[in-house]
């Protein structure tokens, strides 16, 4: 089976917020009435992914970066491997402040998250880094998205944008097009429809 990625977004939102951030490189939101930090508060991140990989990685960053600058008044409690929720509830779980904020993964969201969606083209992107603050900006600058993020309780923080797309393969291998007719493919997106022009059977 054969499987293709994809690019993520933080958030914060809703509910039991009382701080209020915005930054980074990744792609998450946070609720857009929350107010100044007070001393010793933990804001809630709910990730879907597990706490290992390169990603995994950014993100503890950022979370060490917050306690630091914070000089430890602000945390993140990191929830990995969907312990709070999974990728495709994301976005309406931080909204409803299931948590202070969350990786939310575009791709499931076709239609709420199309401007954030425009990042992740089956385009070649030789550049992540060039990529990814292109897409910061856009999320930043843009009016529209930012009231389209109001109206489900987010603030964007920052992107994990998606670099080359590598395909990993079972019992088979892709060298052409050609031969992904017929093939069991998991992919989401504008991903997965290409495959699936070329004749992938898509499976979830």
């Amino acid at each position: 089976r054969n499987r293709v990625p994809h690019s993520r977004t933080r958030f914060e939102g809703g509910g039991k917020m009382n701080s209020y951030i915005k930054t980074l490189a990744l792609a998450l939101a946070v609720s857009g009435v929350a107010s100044a930090a007070a001393a010793d508060t933990v804001l809630i991140h709910g990730e879907a992914g597990p706490n290992r990989g390169a990603r995994a990685q950014a993100l503890q960053w950022f979370a060490d970066q917050v306690a630091e600058r914070s000089n430890g008044e602000m945390r993140i409690d990191i929830q990995w491997g969907g312990a709070l929720f999974k990728a495709n509830a994301a976005m309406q779980s931080v909204g409803n402040g299931v948590a202070d904020m969350g990786t939310v993964i575009a791709v499931y969201y076709p239609q709420e998250m199309a401007g954030y969606g425009i990042s992740d083209l089956p385009l070649d992107n030789p550049d992540a880094w060039v990529g990814m603050r292109a897409t910061d900006s856009l999320m930043r600058s843009s009016e529209a998205i930012t009231q389209n993020l109001a109206d489900k309780n987010l603030v964007y923080i920052g992107t994990f944008t998606t670099s080359a797309v590598h395909i990993g393969c079972a019992d088979a291998a892709i060298k052409t097009t050609g031969d992904i007719d017929g093939l069991k493919v998991r992919g989401t997106g504008a991903y997965g429809k290409v495959f699936g022009e070329f004749g992938a059977n898509m499976v979830n």
